[in-house]
């Protein structure tokens, strides 16, 4: 659907180059203004939605520890070989 709106964004830009009179050229540019208009409103409420979702996910430690460490030990501990 986001590809199909995008492809839809190109022809009508292609549509106001091709007009060949200042109607329809006017025609065209008032449907690319909705059309730009109505893809700034989903892009925005989808990066805020999805900014929101991310900012509320639970913080959750790992259900099992790194490999090479127990339940019990400290990462900063280990030594290196």
């Amino acid at each position: 659907m986001v590809f199909d709106h995008h492809q839809q964004i190109e022809q009508t830009f292609a549509d106001v180059r091709a007009a060949e009179s200042e109607g329809l050229r006017r025609l065209a540019q008032k449907q690319l203004g909705a059309l730009l208009t109505g893809h700034s409103l989903a892009e925005s409420l989808a990066t805020s939605t999805l900014r929101f979702s991310c900012a509320h996910q639970p913080h959750r430690a790992p259900a099992t520890p790194p490999a090479g460490l127990d339940a019990t030990s400290n990462a900063q501990e280990r030594v290196l070989p």
